[in-house]
């Protein structure tokens, strides 16, 4: 082979590796950018990307676009990621929708569209546009904003768009499912949010309403099936443990109990060393029940109540409340003694959680053995 005809080899060699890793690489590029686009697709929208408004297949209606009016309009109010309190004075939930007229050459495009109670809703007598407007862009407009401002429950709104040539109808009802994104509780009249706290007295009962809120006021009324979590202590608190011998008390501490883990020994009388492990238990202070929306507490007794065992041994460990402990690190404060409710909704999986501070019973009178007294 001559130099020549070897260098053409070589070069045409070269040529077909180009070509081969080029394609190589267009291949592995185009695989990416199809895994690119699945990981898209399959990525869940966040809170603030979700849509308010679907229409009756499901499908998201945004503010930012113009949609053909459906036969269906469902008003979800999808909780944002994040609403401050102006927002949530005022809040408002808006689509457009375009009505469509057949036909496409008409020459009277002219429309008006309506707003009226559904068949049977409960809130009939009062305006419908306290709740769900729609607002031409101009008169005669075939496009319109659907504002709806608070919830409607299980009541009905019918759009009715009416060509003014014609008097040819359509309409799309509306419907409130209101996902919520709050628990808020009512107590003697008054709102509490998540984490705040309710006093309640020791040796009484009380009840909470348990209410589900979202964006546009209360939750639609699929929402709602409540259970109670969880009902934890925190807090802490001091008690004098003794040991005590024929009535007579031989030997005595004090120790601080702490409500989230909250154990303490009782003594071997005989070796005066730590002897049987006592747990104290949160249904010693607090029991909770639901029934529908109504948080039902029974408030036991407050920790300053606290003594084990229930009598005064003879010979044994007595264990009674003491005093507050004082936090060093909260300033010197008592460290307050409160029961945390954690309750649920089944449906939307929200959660709340309230505070019950048990308050010790209140001195409720006072008398005397006997009215009349002689020397």
């Amino acid at each position: 082979m001559s130099n020549n005809d070897f260098y053409k080899h070589a070069r045409s060699d070269a040529v077909k590796w180009i070509i081969s890793f080029s394609l190589i690489f267009v291949l592995l590029m185009s695989m990416i950018a199809a895994w690119v686009v699945l990981l898209q697709k399959e990525t869940p929208m966040s809170e603030s990307e979700q849509a308010f408004v679907t229409d009756g297949e499901g499908n998201p209606m945004t503010a930012d676009m113009v949609y053909p009016m459906p036969s269906l309009m469902r008003i979800s109010a999808m909780p944002l990621a994040e609403v401050n309190a102006a927002a949530l004075a005022t809040p408002t939930v808006e689509v457009q929708i375009e009505a469509r007229v057949t036909p496409e050459n008409a020459t009277n495009q002219d429309v008006d569209y309506s707003v009226a109670w559904g068949e049977g809703a409960q809130r009939s007598a009062e305006p419908v546009t306290d709740y769900l407007t729609v607002t031409q862009d101009t008169d005669g407009s075939k496009t319109a904003t659907v504002t709806c401002k608070k919830a409607f429950g299980n009541d009905t709104i019918i759009i009715t768009v009416t060509t003014r040539d014609g008097g040819f109808t359509a309409t799309c009802t509306v419907v409130y499912e209101g996902v919520p994104n709050r628990i808020e509780f009512l107590h003697d009249g008054k709102d509490y949010f998540s984490t705040a706290e309710i006093d309640v007295m020791a040796g009484t009962s009380d009840t909470i309403e348990l209410r589900l809120m979202g964006k546009l006021g209360e939750a639609g009324d699929k929402y709602g099936d409540f259970e109670i979590e969880s009902i934890t202590m925190q807090g802490r608190f001091n008690v004098k443990r003794q040991a005590i011998i024929n009535g007579s008390v031989s030997y005595q501490e004090t120790v601080m109990i702490n409500l989230e883990d909250p154990k303490f020994y009782t003594y071997d009388i005989a070796t005066m060393e730590d002897d049987q492990l006592v747990t104290i238990d949160v249904s010693e202070f607090i029991s909770c029940s639901i029934s529908g929306n109504i948080l039902h507490v029974n408030a036991i007794k407050s920790e300053t109540a606290y003594k084990y065992p229930a009598q005064y041994p003879r010979t044994g460990t007595y264990v009674r409340y003491d005093s507050p402990y004082y936090d060093p690190r909260g300033g010197g404060n008592p460290d307050d003694c409160r029961f945390a409710v954690c309750v649920r909704d089944k449906v939307s999986g929200i959660e709340g959680m309230i505070y019950i501070d048990i308050a010790a019973t209140a001195v409720s009178g006072v008398s005397l053995s006997q009215n009349v007294m002689e020397f």
